[in-house]
């Protein structure tokens, strides 16, 4: 039977151990849980918006998922959803021990959230595709698998995200990666502040938010918002190379540690979803907000005329 994350980490014993090795660790984040109306009040944008290939350097044991929603990769619900899907899918498939997680799209990682879709959005709907944002990253998090991001272009916004999920995190030279939320007058996501203070710093985190700083590759290297910057043709090979030794790593011991140190930020993160998703819908389908929102984009087009 499936169980959680927390569920294994709780309970587990000697006993038990190879049990979980033989299943391929499927410790599992709790299955989304959405209401049906409000599951249905997005409209599909897209499909296919993931792909995935298995290595054959590694026998099948290390997946590449590469997003793949022209023109930048930004955020809708159905792209979120196959992500959560190719997540649930690769735990699932006791050959695979890795994911490394990037982008098909040259020079452009991910945008972020789609903020001009959500621009047109109504509460329910904002708070249905809310609920996706933070089960994908809540799966992404707490997922057992070895997860390397690796961040091949720009990473912007709700994009870091995905990045400060993973255990570690390539980023292409000359690239740029920040929160940059606060220039459509939204705050940062509590769940993405929370992941990213883990890896910089409270006081990092939080010079980081207020201002909205889009930051160089070597300035995200310095701070340690990423682990090590390569140039752009160089971060595929990059990971593939850094996983190898992530593999080399008895997977039941290691995700048991995994699962430990994650174990109360991954708590907080459910306790905390449904208030989330209400304020952010709430804060997204105000009349303010939606004005400042439109006047940003608005800039945006001027700037592309």
């Amino acid at each position: 039977m499936t169980r959680t994350l927390l569920e294994n980490i709780d309970t587990v014993t000697s006993n038990t151990m190879i049990k979980v090795c033989r299943l391929g660790l499927l410790c599992r984040s709790p299955a989304p849980c959405l209401p049906r109306a409000l599951s249905r009040s997005l409209t599909v944008e897209r499909t296919n918006c993931v792909s995935v290939t298995m290595d054959p350097e590694f026998a099948g044991s290390v997946a590449v998922v590469k997003m793949q929603k022209p023109p930048v990769n930004s955020l809708c619900s159905n792209h979120l959803l196959e992500l959560q899907k190719t997540f649930t899918d690769l735990e699932n498939n006791e050959n695979v021990r890795a994911v490394i997680i990037t982008s098909g799209l040259p020079g452009v990682f991910c945008a972020g959230l789609d903020f001009m879709n959500l621009y047109e959005r109504t509460f329910n709907e904002i708070y249905a595709f809310w609920n996706i944002l933070q089960d994908t990253y809540i799966k992404m998090y707490s997922s057992p698998l070895i997860n390397i991001a690796a961040i091949n272009g720009h990473c912007i916004a709700g994009a870091c995200g995905f990045t400060s999920a993973a255990d570690y995190r390539i980023f292409a030279e000359g690239s740029k990666i920040g929160m940059n939320e606060v220039i459509f007058g939204v705050p940062v996501p509590h769940i993405i502040s929370q992941m990213i203070e883990d890896l910089v710093g409270f006081r990092e985190t939080d010079k980081l938010q207020q201002l909205g700083t889009v930051m160089t590759s070597s300035e995200a290297l310095q701070l340690g918002f990423v682990d090590e910057v390569v140039p752009m043709e160089e971060v595929l090979p990059a990971a593939k190379k850094h996983v190898a030794t992530w593999l080399e790593i008895p997977d039941v011991a290691r995700a048991m540690n995994k699962g430990w140190m994650r174990k109360n930020r991954i708590e907080s993160f459910i306790a905390r979803k449904e208030t989330d998703s209400r304020f952010y819908a709430s804060l997204l389908s105000s009349t303010q907000i939606k004005a400042m929102m439109k006047r940003h984009m608005e800039s945006l087009k001027d700037k592309t005329k």
